[in-house]
């Protein structure tokens, strides 16, 4: 809806504006532009939906309406700096995409042993203080009633494991 104001107020002040003055406000939109990209990287879709509108809006107005002093210029100008917006776009939402992804990896290479797959001590101590804690919230010391939530833990210890591992 932002990016729909801008295209509209462009429209409505471009009769009014030098040619300095529609560059000012292309140079300012595309600031905005580049600056939304960093809030907004996350949903190409939104992003595009943002930004698409008021810059296409310049372009279109600079090539129907042209102005004396800047000719096609400024439509090229513009048009390719909406093409490296839509490819910059693109390439931060990848990018952050797959920085999520590798941290989830590395998370859960973290609690998992190397050779055989299992959850390590550290899950272990993560998993159960979640769990005390939901034992915890169940477990009302002054009723007689079980509580329905309970914790078992069992150990087994083998001997001689080392000749079962190798």
């Amino acid at each position: 809806l932002v990016g729909t104001g801008y295209a509209f107020l462009s429209v409505a002040a471009y009769p009014f504006l030098s040619v300095a003055e529609f560059g000012m406000l292309a140079a300012a939109l595309t600031g905005i532009n580049a600056g939304a990209l960093l809030s907004m990287s996350a949903s190409p879709a939104a992003y595009f939906v943002y930004m698409v509108p008021n810059i296409s809006t310049l372009i279109i107005l600079a090539a129907t309406h042209p102005k004396p002093g800047y000719g096609t210029v400024m439509v090229l100008l513009l048009a390719v700096y909406l093409a490296a917006m839509v490819v910059l776009g693109l390439q931060v939402h990848t990018s952050q995409r797959n920085g999520i992804l590798l941290s989830l990896r590395l998370g859960e290479t973290a609690h998992r042993d190397s050779l055989t797959g299992l959850f390590n001590r550290r899950y272990l101590a993560q998993f159960m203080d979640k769990e005390w804690s939901r034992v915890l919230r169940a477990w009302h010391p002054h009723t007689r009633e079980m509580p329905t939530n309970g914790l078992a833990i069992i150990v087994v210890d083998i001997d001689h494991f080392k000749r079962v591992n190798d």
